[in-house]
């Protein structure tokens, strides 16, 4: 019980260190975000990275974005986590009404 009472702080503790500061090494996330375009903002991708982060020695734990659209989420955590898997699944059928990128 301890264990998860700490574990939950630890996730809250992240959530509102995202909040107040954003994106984890942010100068180098600024050459991602230059490049890739997406619709989650930098304290949602924060909060993702230093959640994940709370993983990075759980060798059964994996990142899994479903939904990657160009991969600014998805590569933002995985160059904040080196050591954790990270998978992006997208069949990119949502802005493709014509089938094109089948």
């Amino acid at each position: 019980m301890t264990e998860d009472l700490e574990f939950f702080e630890r996730a809250v503790d992240a959530v509102r260190s995202a909040n107040t500061y954003g994106l984890l090494d942010h100068e180098r996330q600024v050459l991602v975000i230059e490049v890739l375009t997406g619709y989650s903002g930098s304290k949602l991708v924060g909060a993702l990275q230093r959640l994940c982060r709370l993983f990075q020695d759980d060798d059964s734990a994996c990142y899994l974005e479903i939904g990657v659209f160009q991969g600014l989420t998805l590569n933002s955590v995985a160059s904040a986590n080196p050591e954790l898997p990270c998978f992006g699944v997208d069949n990119f059928a949502f802005f493709d009404p014509k089938h094109e990128n089948m």
